[in-house]
């Protein structure tokens, strides 16, 4: 008895293709293990890890705690998948930071010796020329009184 009315709802119709889990994601192919591609969906599932949501409910598999629990199951695999690929780089990172880090110690330290030679410099300066000393401060104030009518 055929019946020319359908009861499959519109969305489920086979006019749209569902995407298949035997072939890598577009973009994938070769790509090194751990490395992620552009557009590549960390927390979809990948092969072998069960239909995705719609295909499910195309097919009329049973929701409930089985499918929540499938969920999660993918989720954990996919935040694994996302530590995996950012462990390195968070490393590469704390490395960066800690080698400029040290390389700002050494500059600081080394201004500041710079700095406290040219001071000793200048009170010995003062020291050995008092007059002198007291004569340029004299005139470099006027200058600046001056500079600032």
């Amino acid at each position: 008895m055929a019946s020319s009315t359908s009861s499959v709802p519109s969305s489920a119709s086979s006019s749209s293709p569902s995407p298949s889990t035997s072939s890598p994601p577009p973009g994938t192919a070769g790509a090194p293990h751990g490395s992620v591609s552009v557009g590549e969906d960390l927390l979809s599932p990948g092969v072998g890890q069960g239909p995705s949501r719609h295909e499910a409910g195309d097919r009329g598999e049973r929701q409930g705690p089985e499918a929540l629990e499938r969920w999660v199951e993918r989720l954990h695999a996919g935040i694994d998948r996302l530590a995996e690929v950012a462990a390195p780089r968070l490393q590469r990172l704390q490395d960066g930071v800690s080698a400029t880090r040290g390389t700002l110690r050494r500059q600081a330290h080394l201004v500041r010796e710079d700095g406290e030679e040219w001071a000793e410099s200048l009170r010995c300066t003062v020291r050995e020329h008092p007059v002198t000393a007291v004569a340029l401060a004299a005139a470099f104030g006027m200058l600046l009184g001056r500079l600032n009518r």
